[in-house]
């Protein structure tokens, strides 16, 4: 019960996400002097319970589309060709 209205209270605030280990690997990664990306996907809403309920197909897209954006901005970077 606690964990719900903490939830609508930060739903209420305009909060839609909470990526909690992408901040750990990017403070190491800049520490280490190591370039480093996230791309958070929402996989289920929290309000609605605990459950997945997406099929193994919508779960290969929300994999694949965020792989795909972050691919495409690595070549745009130019990322390796200098090897």
């Amino acid at each position: 019960a606690a964990k719900l209205a903490y939830l609508k209270k930060l739903h209420a605030v305009g909060a839609r996400n909470m990526e909690m280990e992408s901040a750990g690997l990017a403070a190491f990664a800049q520490h280490m002097g190591i370039p480093s990306a996230c791309i958070g996907v929402a996989l289920l809403n929290r309000l609605d319970g605990d459950q997945v309920k997406a099929t193994p197909d919508q779960l290969a897209a929300y994999s694949d589309g965020p792989q795909q954006l972050l691919i495409e901005y690595i070549r745009r970077q130019g990322v390796g060709e200098q090897m």
